[in-house]
């Protein structure tokens, strides 16, 4: 699969038209692979249309966007496969908000990423901006007397941190609320679950073919400003994801080999985790 980044301004219409050019030319290249050998993913994670700051009322700006990707990427390859997705970082909840019937290709993936319940798939992530940075040691699914610790822990980096007042007490109010969120009996695992049943339903509206939903990413961090999470701290996430995607008949996509989110033995190395690779269901 080869999927073009995301973290480019597209506010602009100069600029995408500019981004629209490279499409081109990647899918030239990308159209001299065999079909059956490569799929071809325009852009990745879209960051606009999210709820939390798109202005009320505002037209969806995604959908007309994706039609025009996919109809550069697919004059520039003809037989591949392209892999589309919705708005707001290629979640479940932009793509179900797509109308797939505006684009009439067959030989499309609609695709999606999984990575709920954030709180402990990005725990420590740095590049997040937010309180979950200030978060580890959570485990999948939790235990309830684990609560109180961890979420003392998240309080006493949050408050060490350079973070000025406001953001501060902004950071406390976020934790306790996902906390006890996530510390609820069973709401780990229906949060983890809820993008495949949002996908699933879509897919029968739309009457897509199962073959045709793939689960782009899904993973768990490894570490990053946090202490490191262990292999076996990590496996029944990932073995949950997993298998929801397959008893759906999803094909799916690991994020990353190596890495924060990396799946290799050691962290940067080439040889995969025997822990993981099992919970992926391979050998």
């Amino acid at each position: 699969m080869i999927s073009m980044l995301s973290l480019i301004c597209i506010a602009s219409g100069t600029e995408f038209d500019d981004y629209l050019r490279v499409v081109n030319d990647v899918g030239t290249l990308v159209a001299r692979y065999p079909p059956d050998a490569v799929a071809f993913e325009p852009f990745n994670e879209p960051t606009i249309d999210c709820a939390w700051d798109k202005p009320r009322g505002a037209k969806p700006r995604w959908p007309a966007l994706l039609r025009k990707l996919h109809d550069t990427a697919r004059a520039a390859a003809p037989d591949t496969t392209i892999i589309l997705s919705g708005a707001c970082w290629g979640g479940a909840e932009g793509l179900v908000q797509l109308n797939p019937n505006r684009i009439r290709d067959k030989n499309v993936l609609w695709s999606f990423h999984a990575y709920e319940p954030f709180l402990f798939t990005h725990q420590g992530a740095g590049w997040t901006d937010d309180h979950y940075k200030f978060v580890e040691g959570l485990a999948f699914p939790p235990s309830p007397s684990d609560k109180s610790n961890r979420l003392k822990i998240a309080r006493s980096r949050l408050e060490k941190s350079d973070a000025d007042k406001k953001e501060k007490s902004a950071g406390r109010a976020a934790l306790k609320r996902d906390f006890d969120d996530y510390f609820k009996p069973g709401f780990a695992i229906r949060k983890a679950r809820e993008p495949f049943n949002l996908v699933a339903r879509w897919a029968k509206k739309y009457a897509i073919p199962r073959h045709q939903i793939l689960l782009g990413e899904f993973g768990t961090i490894r570490a990053d400003l946090s202490r490191p999470l262990t292999d076996q701290e990590r496996v029944a996430f990932i073995r949950l994801i997993r298998t929801e995607a397959e008893r759906r008949g999803f094909a799916w996509s690991t994020w990353s080999w190596t890495g924060s989110f990396g799946i290799s033995e050691p962290p940067e190395g080439r040889q995969f985790s025997p822990l993981i690779l099992q919970a992926l269901g391979m050998k």
